[in-house]
């Protein structure tokens, strides 16, 4: 079986302290794909989170343009930009928009991002972070 490239974006807030997790699920009216707090226990292992985490995001689609996964985190979460200003601040929770790439065949995705993204980045105060493996 061939496999293909593959790309994921993630939507992430973090904190090195516990943050009311349900606050963001509520407000923004969005369910995320993994949420925990610091201390809790990572499954099945002696190990416990050192951060606090609440993330939505895309799963891993194969692609060859890593705008077509960020789009899709910008269109579920650029009508709440106000109400991510408003908890950022609010809680004190560092965003992050995280892409995941995995790179098969030596096939690599179109990397570069769209203004309208840039300018979500900047308003929400969030760091961009590019994995690539394979």
């Amino acid at each position: 079986m061939n496999k293909t490239t593959t790309v994921r974006a993630e939507f992430i807030v973090s904190k090195e302290a516990i943050f009311p997790l349900s606050e963001f699920t509520d407000r923004l009216e969005i369910k995320p794909i993994r949420s925990y707090n610091l201390g809790d226990r990572i499954k099945d292992l002696d190990l416990y989170r050192k951060i606090s985490c609440w993330c939505v995001g895309t799963l891993d689609e194969e692609s060859f343009d890593i705008n077509n996964q960020l789009s899709q985190l910008i269109v579920i979460l650029g009508a709440k930009q106000q109400v991510l200003i408003d908890l950022k601040k609010e809680f004190e929770v560092d965003y992050v928009i995280s892409i995941t790439i995995d790179i098969e065949q030596k096939r690599k995705p179109a990397i570069y991002l769209e203004p309208k993204t840039i300018e979500f980045l900047y308003n929400i105060k969030a760091e961009i972070d590019i994995d690539v493996s394979g």
